[in-house]
């Protein structure tokens, strides 16, 4: 063998080592198994949780794992399940100090940007910022940054995405006893103040006590805040600080103690919710100015509500929500979606969820899917359940829902969750909670595709379940005909039928007995009208489902 053949060879062979090879999904696809974000020693709590905009999500959460501390660790998963970065969490924050409060939104480029304050530790009651990078690296130095110099007391840190890259953080500015201010700070994603290096006061009133901020589309933040014995308004600014509108959110019945106060972004504007005396209220502002004329009470009826969930939802610009409720006997859960004129999309006082909860109230979370819908999900003891919600109320799945995991301690000390939309209508959630009794909390997560399987197969907007029960419909899109093909385990009854989003039966396209084996349908769908169906086969086995697209 020649020199140049010898070297032509050890080229090819470190070529083929420096080559990618092809990642295999690693979503956990068993009942009784998550995906373990962190199981790092001790405790790890409170995950909030952002899509990465590419299917995969961001989650930042508190970390007890060193003794004496509470750090901030986050991680990053792609949509096929792998962890990005350091097993078990890389490190926002790790200073010796108490951790009060932590807020986080994600950043323009698959990273995330967090704010936080400590009550002792090196610098006590004083806010700070840092941003991780796609990689997990810190980019604003390994103590974060300080968002307002002013040396008082600083607290009630949140936090809003500015559309650029950077954030915008508000907070409580106590500058003298019962003389709290709402400040505000913008950091480009360099970490840079482009504000005021104090921070800009926003809202002079008095003892703010309550806040919330959330993304301003075009640029800016809307944030609404409560003083004592004061209103609940928000106030929106742009990203030069610019006020661009004040008003209440609600001018519902006066409150003697802080309120929980939410927001979320969607559409061309954002919603601003108060919960407080066994009730909510919202209202809708938009970046244009526009807002509704008064708030909505959610729930009409004399109800008690009780942990609430606001999200943004999809396309159409709504609202959506999740709440625990008293007309559910040990307090189920309900959930109602607004339009952008503040009607109720999900019945007058809301729709009714399930009742197979937990009874501590913790654990449900709602977000939106790629349909106008929403996926919401929830704890029952050990079972993490999830149920799939049509844009006009129906359900895609069974009216009990469908439970993804059941790898949980019955005696969990603590459960929060949070849900992300993923690729295709699927969904992410991720919890923390005990993974078995006497364990610490660690940090969960798990998908579910659009009928609440873990693992799909078929073709076109097919779905499988584990247990062999399959339905398939192609082609999807479908102009005219399509062809839906089922697959039973045994002989027995099945029925299949098509629904449209709300809810409504369209078409029984079989309803009989049939052999084990391999069955197809076809349908002309010319005289459907252009959207989205479901497609959902029923057996004494169990319940599939495949989305079918009409278009003209």
């Amino acid at each position: 063998m020649n020199a140049m053949k010898r070297s032509l060879l050890a080229l090819s062979a470190v070529l083929t080592l420096l080559a990618p090879t092809a990642a295999h999904a690693q979503w956990v696809t068993a009942l009784n198994a998550n995906n373990i974000v962190s199981n790092a020693a001790n405790h790890q709590k409170d995950p909030q949780t952002f899509s990465d905009g590419a299917g995969g999500f961001v989650t930042v959460w508190t970390d007890l794992r060193t003794s004496g501390h509470q750090d901030l660790y986050a991680q990053s998963y792609d949509a096929n399940g792998f962890a990005r970065w350091t097993a078990n969490g890389v490190v926002v924050d790790s200073t010796v100090g108490t951790l009060a409060a932590a807020d986080a939104c994600p950043d323009d480029s698959g990273g995330v940007i967090v704010t936080w304050y400590r009550t002792n530790g090196a610098a006590p009651n004083r806010v700070f910022a840092q941003r991780l990078d796609a990689n997990g690296q810190r980019r604003w130095g390994a103590g974060g940054t300080r968002v307002g110099t002013v040396e008082v007391t600083q607290t009630l840190p949140r936090i809003a995405e500015d559309g650029e890259g950077g954030a915008i953080v508000v907070w409580a500015n106590w500058l003298a006893s019962f003389t709290a201010n709402v400040f505000g700070q913008r950091l480009d994603r360099n970490g840079n103040r482009l504000w005021s290096a104090t921070g800009d006061s926003l809202v002079a009133r008095g003892e703010v006590r309550s806040l919330t901020a959330t993304r301003r589309p075009g640029g800016g933040a809307f944030v609404g805040y409560w003083y004592t014995f004061g209103p609940l308004a928000m106030v929106a600014v742009d990203n030069a600080r610019v006020r661009l509108m004040s008003d209440t959110i609600t001018t519902a019945a006066s409150q003697t103690s802080p309120p929980a106060l939410f927001s979320a972004t969607a559409g061309d504007g954002a919603y601003l919710m108060m919960a407080g005396g066994n009730n909510m209220n919202i209202r809708r502002f938009g970046a244009d100015g526009s807002r509704w004329p008064a708030s909505v009470r959610v729930v009409a009826g004399a109800h008690s509500q009780a942990h609430p969930m606001l999200a943004g939802g999809g396309a159409d610009g709504s609202a959506l929500l999740a709440w625990r409720d008293g007309r559910a006997g040990a307090g189920g859960i309900y959930a109602q979606k607004l339009r952008t004129d503040g009607l109720p999309m999900w019945g007058t006082d809301g729709l009714f969820i399930s009742n197979n909860v937990t009874s501590n109230g913790g654990g449900h979370t709602i977000a939106a899917d790629d349909l106008n819908g929403a996926w919401i999900a929830w704890s029952a003891n050990v079972d993490r359940i999830a149920q799939h919600v049509m844009s006009g109320g129906g359900f895609w799945l069974p009216p009990a829902g469908v439970t993804f995991s059941n790898a949980n301690s019955s005696n969990f000390t603590y459960d929060a969750a949070t849900i992300v939309p993923g690729l295709q209508s699927s969904a992410i959630v991720v919890w923390a909670t005990t993974q078995s009794a006497g364990t610490f909390n660690d940090v969960h997560a798990k998908r579910l595709f659009g009928d609440g399987s873990l693992t799909t197969a078929g073709v076109g907007d097919g779905f499988a379940t584990d247990a062999g029960l399959a339905l398939a419909a192609g082609p999807s899109p479908a102009r005219t005909n399509v062809t839906l093909r089922f697959a039973l385990t045994r002989a027995g009854r099945a029925t299949l039928e098509l629904f449209g989003v709300r809810g409504e039966r369209v078409a029984t396209l079989a309803d009989g007995d049939f052999a084990a084996g391999t069955h197809f349908r076809t349908m002309d769908t010319s005289a459907l009208a252009p959207g989205v169906y479901l497609a959902r086969l029923t057996t004494s086995d169990g319940v599939v489902s495949a989305k079918v697209v009409r278009v003209r």
